[in-house]
């Protein structure tokens, strides 16, 4: 197994997306409307090889269901609205959230 393998398998390869869900909790985003990364292509990129790239989307599904409730809430917390949690939906893959206005 090579390095870039053996990182992926780890879920290295998504630590972007789980910093970023992790740092959602604490602030809101803001659009700086400029390039500030450029992605090198080559044969070893993750989503070039088909076994990484499956395994990275369903790591990106599980990464959104252990992040959504926490960031819905602090999206609502940092709005003024209040957040109804409305329980497991039938076929649903977690908790549902609903946010309204504390006048509505």
């Amino acid at each position: 197994m090579t390095k870039l393998e053996d990182m992926t398998r780890q879920g290295m390869s998504l630590n972007d997306q789980d910093l970023m869900s992790r740092l959602y909790h604490v602030g809101d985003f803001h659009l700086i409307d400029e390039c500030l990364y450029l992605q090198r292509m080559h044969p070893l990129n993750t989503q070039r090889d088909q076994g990484t790239n499956s395994f990275n989307q369903a790591e990106t599904v599980e990464l959104y269901n252990r992040y959504i409730e926490a960031n819905a809430l602090a999206w609502a917390r940092r709005r003024g609205l209040l957040a109804l949690d409305l329980g497991d939906l039938p076929g649903a893959d977690g908790p549902a959230v609903s946010c309204a206005h504390a006048g509505s």
